[in-house]
């Protein structure tokens, strides 16, 4: 929505966000500030247009995340355990920045391990490396549930869809 924004423009700046594949967008409207160069510019875009822009931007930002992540369910990635959330079961991120919750007994916030990703909603789950390469499929379903069930969770993190302690 910066002054002069034309709606051929926007579309470019989609089909760029599309096409490059960002795992994370930062979108916001451009905001009208008395004193600033682009305050008197011509052609203001109303506020309207602006937010349907923002929100048409962001769900393709997020679009183009589920199939980024999905697209690196089962392969390998090195995590950074950030935080514990229950006995044993970490949040952290790949080096790409990708989120992950996975168990990893014995190890500690800081450390960092490889792990096999597996899809599970935005977020990826993960499974210690030589762990998952020895376990049946229906191990993994019950990582999948256990990583997920809000009882575990100790700590709210809305990036990773872990829900606020009530």
């Amino acid at each position: 929505g910066f002054p002069g924004e034309t709606q051929a423009e926007f579309e470019e700046s989609m089909a760029f966000v599309r096409k490059v594949g960002f795992l994370k967008v930062h979108v916001f409207s451009y905001s009208r500030r008395e004193g600033t160069p682009a305050y008197d510019m011509p052609g203001q875009i109303d506020e309207h247009t602006k937010a349907l822009r923002s929100h048409t931007l962001q769900a393709a930002a997020d679009e183009v995340r589920a199939q980024v992540i999905s697209a690196m369910a089962g392969t390998e990635a090195e995590v950074l355990l950030e935080r514990e959330v229950a006995n044993g079961i970490f949040t952290g991120y790949t080096k790409e920045y990708v989120p992950v919750r996975m168990r990893a007994p014995g190890r500690r916030t800081g450390d960092i391990v490889r792990a096999v990703l597996g899809a599970a909603d935005i977020a990826m789950l993960g499974k210690a490396a030589a762990e998952a390469r020895d376990t049946e499929k229906d191990d993994e379903r019950i990582l999948e549930m256990e990583a997920t069930d809000p009882a575990l969770m100790a700590a709210s993190d809305p990036d990773m869809g872990i829900p606020a302690e009530p």
